[in-house]
């Protein structure tokens, strides 16, 4: 065996090796152990709804109880915001009103435009009609007067 294939052999009985005992050595469990220091200082405090601060009713460092008040909220801020949402009902109200009424007027003019027009077609009808029987009549009445004239031009 030559001394290269015998570095090739060596190398991968050493390869073998290794894997073997990191295959042994290595913990398999899958809980991860993480080591180091918490610190809770810090406490997210976020209310239902939002505005400005009035006055706070605890210090910092203060220890408080579920329920407790730990600051008042400015209530001119949600006074203006109760009034321009009532507003807003208000205007969107008088456009509903204002929709109905108008639906109300156009469907008047709308039905009454309908009518209008039924009556300009029975009346075409009637004049066409009219203009119907006056053809016939003149039809008749041409070939009365070709009869006519042939009678007196034969005499």
């Amino acid at each position: 065996m030559s001394q290269r294939n015998r570095f090739f052999a060596f190398l991968g009985l050493l390869l073998a090796i290794a894997a073997v005992y990191y295959f042994f050595s290595t913990d398999r469990t899958s809980d991860l152990v993480l080591i180091g220091t918490v610190d809770a200082n810090q406490v997210v405090v976020s209310p239902k709804i939002t505005g400005r601060i009035e006055r706070l009713a605890v210090d910092e460092g203060d220890q408080v109880k579920t329920g407790q008040t730990v600051a008042v909220l400015d209530s001119r801020e949600l006074t203006a915001d109760r009034q321009a949402a009532e507003a807003l009902l208000h205007s969107l109200r008088d456009q509903v009103s204002q929709s109905r009424s108008t639906e109300q007027s156009t469907s008047g003019e709308t039905s009454s435009g309908v009518l209008n027009a039924q009556a300009r077609l029975s009346a075409a009808h009637a004049t066409l009609a009219q203009a119907q029987a006056d053809l016939q009549r003149i039809e008749a009445d041409a070939c009365r007067y070709t009869t006519l004239a042939k009678t007196v031009a034969a005499t």
